[in-house]
């Protein structure tokens, strides 16, 4: 009965709405945070990975690399009940 219950929860806990076009050059996403044991000894949550490794490998695509225009986070990342949010633009890389 237990696993009726799990499957739901795990595929909500991995999700994550990938790299969203706003305007000409600007791009967002947005990834809920995953609450753990972890974040009481202040190890990062997995969603800031998960979002650092799209925005990177979106820009990679054109040879470029991200550049961040802001960063929001939970008020408590201690609790992480909220969502990670991260505006950014593709720039050239500098010689």
């Amino acid at each position: 009965m237990k696993i009726k219950y799990l499957l739901p929860m795990l595929l909500v806990g991995c999700s994550s709405a990938g790299v969203v076009k706003i305007s000409d050059n600007l791009y967002q996403i947005t990834e809920q945070g995953q609450p753990t044991m972890a974040s009481a000894n202040h190890i990062p949550d997995p969603a800031i990975e998960g979002i650092k490794n799209a925005s990177t490998d979106y820009c990679k695509q054109t040879n470029q690399k991200v550049k961040v225009i802001s960063y929001d986070k939970p008020q408590d990342p201690i609790i992480r009940p909220g969502m990670y949010d991260v505006k950014f633009s593709c720039v050239n890389e500098q010689p």
